[in-house]
């Protein structure tokens, strides 16, 4: 599984926010691929496909804004695309309840 981030914002934010948020468990080394930027979020989960060498098909966008993700749906519809919950409390049983997320094991 390979993490990306696409992100309207201004990089040196998100790098501050990595670098300095001790209640986040994923660092910047976890992520494969980076979109920092005002551009459509689009265009970046595009862009990071090719990059990765992955189909969009293979892709899974997660965001809090349901305006972004009802733009990507629209536009990508091989990416599967959902709406985080409002509350952080509820990330680990929403993101458990996705197939997208399941894994063979031997």
């Amino acid at each position: 599984m390979l993490l990306a981030v696409s992100s309207k914002n201004d990089l040196p934010a998100v790098e501050q926010a990595f670098r300095e948020r001790g209640d986040m468990v994923l660092r910047s080394e976890h992520i494969s691929e980076w979109e920092v930027h005002r551009e459509p979020k689009t265009e970046s989960i595009k862009r990071i496909a090719e990059r990765l060498n992955i189909g969009l098909d293979s892709t899974v966008f997660l965001d809090d804004n349901p305006a972004e993700v009802a733009l990507v749906r629209m536009s990508l519809p091989q990416v599967r695309a959902y709406q985080m919950p409002d509350k952080p409390e509820q990330f680990v049983d929403f993101l458990a309840a996705l197939e997208d997320f399941d894994q063979l094991s031997l």
